[in-house]
């Protein structure tokens, strides 16, 4: 294990890995020297963050989720969980990126309801404001 990773769980260990690869293409001034798990207050089901942070007081979160498409899994309130989730990450002030497969239907991007988008697509899409 890297040196400066402490005792983090195996999956969040991989995807550190995975950020630091995308880490080495950043400027010098801001290349992260520092990963570590961050665990959000929010309690949307299927997510991993990490919160990297560099040199010059380089901070960020960088996450990976899965909304899936069914209610069947964990209910109707998976949407609004994730929007919380966004609120609750973008008001920490740091940086942010966040991948993965949030499942909404849109014929085109944005995705205004305007243009045949659910309206969950289109909050979403507004939630980052």
């Amino acid at each position: 294990m890297a040196p400066d990773v402490k005792a983090l769980s195996s999956s969040c260990f991989y995807h550190i890995r995975f950020f630091r690869q995308i880490g080495t293409s950043l400027d010098d001034s801001m290349a992260a020297s520092v990963a570590s798990e961050h665990k959000p207050i929010c309690k949307f089901p299927e997510q991993v963050w990490c919160r990297i942070t560099g040199s010059r007081n380089f901070e960020a979160l960088v996450g990976v989720l899965y909304r899936t498409p069914s209610s069947d899994i964990y209910g109707s309130g998976n949407h609004d969980s994730l929007i919380e989730l966004l609120d609750e990450v973008s008001s920490t002030g740091n940086h942010f990126v966040l991948m993965g497969d949030f499942n909404y239907s849109f014929e085109r991007w944005p995705p205004l309801q305007l243009h045949g988008s659910s309206t969950e697509a289109s909050n979403f899409y507004n939630c980052g404001g």
